[in-house]
């Protein structure tokens, strides 16, 4: 990664639709299942590697900030949810936290098959590559403090299909790992932007891993 192409990138890392909430989480996963196995340096360029990799994708999903595919520039607080008979249900229990797509990939089975593009039914099915620890559609409205699904119109049968119990516990796992962390889960937007601001101002690359290494 070259400062010219940091430059390029960093805008989409401030948009307020970024999930950075969750690429926090998703170091902080990496972090726990690697522990001091790796060293600093590998670890610095794993971490760039999922971060560059996500802002990648986010410009592709959202495009230059106008609507693309069904993804809004700027996400009402109920976005995500469509109007019909069972939004009243859902959100009896669902408050946009976002953790049922803390997955990085699923089984790619679409009810429409005209949506989304091909390419995209692959990402889901495959995910953004290694390190990465959830949903590629995944959005998080950091002015309203809530996540939604990009591509909800269109999502796959097995989202469909979540509901209440899943919801429950997937909450259940969290009130777990915030007691297990006194409720300060590992925060890493610092290193973040200290990665991009190496990017940015060092005159060095970011060394970024490959997937086979």
């Amino acid at each position: 990664m070259t400062p010219r192409q940091g430059r390029r990138l960093v805008k989409y890392l401030r948009n307020p639709l970024f999930p950075l909430y969750f690429l926090e989480r998703n170091l902080g996963m990496l972090l726990d299942e690697n522990g001091m196995r790796t060293t600093s340096a590998r670890r610095t360029a794993q971490w760039a590697t999922v971060v560059w990799e996500r802002i990648r994708w986010f410009q592709e999903l959202v495009g230059n900030g106008k609507v693309s595919s069904g993804v809004p520039h700027s996400a009402s607080v109920g976005y995500g949810l469509d109007d019909g008979p069972d939004r009243v249900r859902i959100e009896t229990y669902c408050d946009h936290c976002g953790l049922c797509c803390e997955i990085c990939s699923g089984f790619p089975d679409f009810p429409d098959p005209n949506h989304p593009p091909d390419a995209w039914r692959f990402v889901f099915g495959q995910g953004l590559g290694y390190g990465h620890r959830f949903c590629p559609f995944l959005l998080h409205d950091r002015r309203a403090g809530r996540s939604f699904c990009a591509i909800h119109r269109h999502r796959p049968n097995p989202c469909r299909i979540f509901e209440e119990d899943e919801c429950q516990t997937v909450k259940t796992e969290l009130k777990s790992e915030l007691a297990r962390t006194r409720g300060r889960p590992p925060r890493f937007s610092g290193r973040i932007g200290r990665l991009v601001k190496r990017a940015l101002h060092s005159g060095r690359p970011v060394r970024l891993l490959l997937h086979q290494e």
